[in-house]
């Protein structure tokens, strides 16, 4: 299969194109702005702006794929609150790869990775019916784009399926998220971890079996749905530490700057309809924050 992946550059991104270059497929990559090729061999990848209209749409083109996977957002934590790019990538960007297909031979898979936060916290599992309630810019600008394209696809051309996946982890993500934040903390031996609060629960999948969710979405999922991507099991932020903690084999003492920020806060998925695709998570959770461990453990 020829596939295009936007945002290719990003941590799941990175895992998505050897997962598809891995299965026999013909990839194409576009990275970010700031992305200097190549990203993997045999791949052909470029630096694009999704914003730009025409780059967009040439490169789209030019690839001509039978699959899109559109993973661009606005995901560092210092750039979130710019409603200008966030909206820029996530609404405009997309909509400029989806005029990218007009016109080609159709049909094109078109996969638009969204992310749980448009569902907000709630106190059970979260299935693709629960209420949307996005509390942050990130995830209201990726809202809109699943509402946008899913009014447009079908006129460009493009057979639509919607991911929102929850927290995905694994080697290779930046140190301003979580679990690598702690897996460097505890790599330094101080024996204490220093975070902003212990109480939140989060949905963690490994983001290798993410990527798979991904192909197997393009492959068989529903035209026009929403598929949740999640492991079903809600971990605190301190089961975290102590389970990191447990596998370095050393004792850690958990600092938390706000002990009660975060009480009550729970965002655990409801993956059935995935699940009924014949998807189901390869990696367990241990096997993932080892994996993390490795990464900061094992000198550079």
């Amino acid at each position: 299969m020829r596939a295009l992946v936007v945002g290719a550059d990003g941590f799941a991104g990175r895992w998505l194109v050897r997962h598809l270059v891995e299965s026999g497929d013909q990839v194409w990559a576009a990275g970010g702005p700031r992305f200097v090729p190549p990203l993997e061999d045999d791949v052909e990848s470029v630096s694009l702006d999704v914003r730009d209209t025409e780059a967009a749409t040439s490169f789209v083109r030019r690839s001509a794929p039978e699959a899109i996977y559109f993973l661009a957002g606005v995901s560092a934590a210092e750039k979130r609150d710019d409603p200008e790019l966030a909206i820029g990538v996530s609404v405009n960007g997309a909509m400029n790869v989806l005029l990218g297909c007009v016109g080609l031979a159709a049909p094109i898979r078109f996969l638009y990775v969204s992310t749980a936060y448009v569902y907000g916290s709630a106190p059970g599992p979260l299935t693709e019916m629960s209420p949307e309630r996005p509390v942050a810019l990130y995830a209201a600008a990726k809202l809109a784009g699943e509402r946008a394209l899913g009014t447009l696809a079908q006129a460009a051309g493009v057979e639509l399926v919607v991911a929102r996946p929850f927290n995905h982890i694994g080697p290779g993500q930046r140190e301003s998220f979580l679990v690598p934040t702690i897996a460097r903390q505890i790599a330094a031996g101080e024996g204490v971890v220093h975070l902003r609060s212990a109480a939140t629960v989060r949905d963690y999948t490994d983001v290798r079996d993410v990527v798979r969710a991904y192909r197997l979405l393009v492959q068989r999922g529903e035209l026009g749905s929403v598929y949740n991507i999640a492991s079903g099991s809600g971990t605190s932020t301190a089961d975290l530490v102590s389970a990191s903690a447990a596998l370095a084999g050393v004792e850690v003492r958990l600092d938390a700057a706000d002990p009660d920020m975060g009480i009550g806060e729970r965002m655990v998925g409801d993956a059935a309809r995935l699940r009924a695709l014949g998807w189901s998570p390869g990696y367990a959770l241990d096997q993932t924050l080892r994996d993390v461990l490795e990464e900061w453990t094992t000198p550079r």
